[in-house]
């Protein structure tokens, strides 16, 4: 199981920590950069309502902007 655990670990860009026999010890392989750029925010943009259609039971439609 240990090689297993080592590959998830490596899939999430992760080692094992040196010495380390039991639980999750685990670090990141570059601590100083983050793993994934999805997670970093590119803008500072405020979200706001575009509009929405609304289809009721009855097939009457509203929109709303």
């Amino acid at each position: 199981m240990k090689l297993w655990e080592d590959f998830k670990a490596w899939r999430r860009g992760e080692r094992r920590i040196k010495g380390a026999v039991r639980g999750r010890c685990f670090e990141p392989i570059e601590p100083s950069a983050p793993s994934n750029g999805a997670h970093v925010a590119q803008s500072k943009s405020t979200p706001r309502l575009v509009g929405i259609k609304v289809i009721r039971k009855d097939g009457t439609t509203e929109e709303i902007l």
